[in-house]
């Protein structure tokens, strides 16, 4: 297992999905959701279900950004702020990625994920 920063993984969907899945929809201690080579998820054998990006627009003041080049979407930067002076701010390709990534800082109270080392070697092409 890896402690990775959270904005390292901006770039990989599936990787995004996964951390969601597994500190927000399912943050079970012991089990963990598997992401499968086609990117797929499943939990406990049953495939995960993600809840739409925009589920979470209304929990909290959102400052959404998405940077248009040659009529195609390349960068967003999603910002929001807690009750408290915490603001959390992420980009990443889409504005989903970097909504999802502001909640799963938030229910992890910091930018620290573990990360199966098969992930990384697989989804980053890391060398481990």
């Amino acid at each position: 297992m890896l402690m990775i920063e959270l904005e390292q993984l901006s770039n990989c969907h599936e990787l995004i999905n996964w951390s969601l899945a597994r500190y927000v929809v399912h943050p079970h201690r012991w089990r963990r959701p598997i992401l499968h080579d086609d990117g797929s998820l499943t939990f406990l054998g049953k495939p995960v279900t993600l809840p739409s990006y925009t589920s979470f627009l209304g929990e909290y003041e959102w400052w959404l950004t998405q940077e248009i080049k040659k009529g195609e979407p390349t960068r967003a930067k999603v910002q929001h702020k807690r009750a408290t002076s915490k603001v959390f701010s992420h980009s990443c390709t889409t504005v989903a990625n970097a909504v999802y990534m502001c909640i799963i800082e938030h229910k992890r109270r910091g930018g620290l994920i573990e990360l199966p080392e098969r992930y990384a070697e697989r989804w980053l092409d890391w060398t481990i």
